[in-house]
């Protein structure tokens, strides 16, 4: 996928505790045109995306956030950053997706739920469709 409109100025959070997983992802969001902030747990997450987030944290357009996270779970931090802002995509991306119910993750701002092993291609197709039909309804 070629950097567009769509995704030009579009940021994105990733947050899991592998730095493989999270440095594969930023890869390919970068190159579609995404700009990739970083987190290892919660925490932190909160700390660059969250309601006290320096000024560029409002442009957060999305989030790609592993369930099973040190501290603060990956649920818990959907439901922060959907309050912190909303309307933002957040995908769940879990090893165990048949433990959750789909409407109680939306119920936390879970947009879509993937499974482990991450398919990078996958999770940034789903945020460009989101930012993509977000842009066409303020047009």
């Amino acid at each position: 996928m070629e950097p567009t409109a769509i995704t030009d100025g579009a940021e994105v959070l990733v947050v899991d505790r592998d730095a493989a997983t999270r440095d594969q992802l930023n890869r390919a969001f970068t190159r579609c045109g995404i700009m990739c902030t970083e987190a290892v747990d919660g925490e932190s997450a909160l700390r660059l995306g969250g309601p006290s987030a320096r000024d560029g944290a409002a442009h957060l357009s999305a989030a790609v956030i592993k369930f099973v996270l040190p501290g603060m779970s990956g649920p818990e931090l959907a439901w922060r950053l959907h309050e912190a802002h909303p309307g933002i995509w957040i995908v769940g991306v879990s090893g165990d997706l048949d433990l959750w119910d789909m409407n109680d993750l939306h119920d936390l701002g879970i947009c879509e739920a993937m499974p482990e092993p991450v398919d990078a291609g996958e999770i940034v197709r789903s945020v460009a469709e989101a930012l993509s039909c977000r842009r066409e309804r303020k047009v």
